[in-house]
Order: structure tokens, then C-alpha cells, then sequence
């Protein structure tokens, strides 16, 4: 740890808690679709870079990033992380955009060190990966689009901005819910 970025640790703690309470990357979505439209022969665009997604979570004053550190290990200490996790888990599960919005603002509080380190992860990100959702769109190209769940609530979220495009956006229910 002691070679990595203060917020790559945090990241990296995160991870680690995750994989605690049973979220396994192995059975992710992204890798479960990913594997989908390979075997189905289907063409793959990434919405961003790894060098992208690293540039945004290094994002910040290194002061501003081992407070995050801090706030992070004191969340793994008293177990409100795992709690946290948990209901982020269960908003998505129920699919329910409101619970899953209030779950990671929770997450949010606990591991953002401040509003640029926020608006890199999320707002740049969200407004990069909806212009190329967009343009795919607009060329007439179908889509099927998978982003984290970070990216699907909020004011400045993929929908949220599609929709400020012209776009007709909404939830997709099912039932077959766990």
C-alpha cells in the first residue's frame, strides 16, 4: 500500500471491504455483459480509459487525499463502511434510484476528500461518458450502455444528463428481483 496514492489506497480499502460483504468483481455486471457481447461477436466502445479512471480517482491535494485515507480506515475501524456498502447493495438490488442515490452520498461523505476530488470522479466523468453515449446515439449506432451505479443517480448522473439532450431516459423495471 505504502507505494500507491493516498486515494488509490482509499480505493483500494474500498475494494477490499467490498469483496467482505460479498461483492465479488468476478460476478460484476460489466464482466457478466462484457463476456456477453464477446461471445456474441459484438463490438465493444469504451466510454473511457484506465488512464482516465486513474487520472480522476489521483485527483486533489495529497493533504485533501490522506484525509480521505483517514476517513476511509475509520470506516473500515467502526464498520459504517460496511454498512454502507450494504445499502448501496440493496438499492441496487430493489432498484430503487432513490435509496441507491442517499446510499452513496453516505459513501460519498465517508470517502470523498473534498468537491474537486467529486466532480473529477463523477461530473467530468458523467458528462465525458454521456457525450459519447450521445454521439453513438445521434450516428444511429444501438447501444447497450453499462456504467457503475455511481454513475446512474444524481443531478449531474449519465441519465440526468442525457435527458437535459433531448434524450428520453427511464428506469427499466423488471421482476425478477432478488
Amino acid at each position: 500500500m505504502e507505494n500507491l496514492t493516498p486515494n488509490i489506497a482509499s480505493f483500494m480499502v474500498t475494494f477490499a471491504a467490498a469483496q467482505r460483504v460479498g461483492l465479488l468483481p468476478l460476478y460484476g455486471t460489466d464482466l457478466h455483459f462484457l463476456g456477453r457481447a464477446k461471445r456474441g461477436g459484438k463490438r465493444l466502445v469504451e466510454l473511457e480509459t484506465i488512464e482516465q479512471q486513474v487520472r480522476a480517482l489521483n485527483t486533489g491535494s495529497r493533504a485533501d487525499s490522506l484525509d480521505g485515507l483517514r476517513a476511509v480506515m475509520a470506516a473500515v475501524d467502526d464498520g459504517s463502511l460496511n454498512e454502507v456498502l450494504g445499502e448501496v447493495v440493496a438499492a441496487w438490488q430493489t432498484g430503487s434510484a432513490e435509496r441507491l442515490e442517499e446510499a452513496l452520498q453516505k459513501a460519498e461523505h465517508i470517502s470523498a476528500p473534498n468537491e474537486s476530488f467529486t466532480e473529477a470522479v463523477y461530473g467530468q466523468r458523467n458528462r465525458r461518458m454521456s457525450e459519447s453515449i450521445a454521439r453513438l446515439a445521434r450516428n444511429g449506432e444501438p447501444a447497450f450502455v453499462v456504467v457503475g451505479s455511481g454513475h446512474l443517480v444524481g443531478r449531474d448522473s449519465i441519465p440526468a444528463l442525457l435527458a437535459r439532450q433531448g434524450f428520453k431516459v427511464r428506469q427499466v423495471e423488471t421482476s425478477e428481483r432478488p
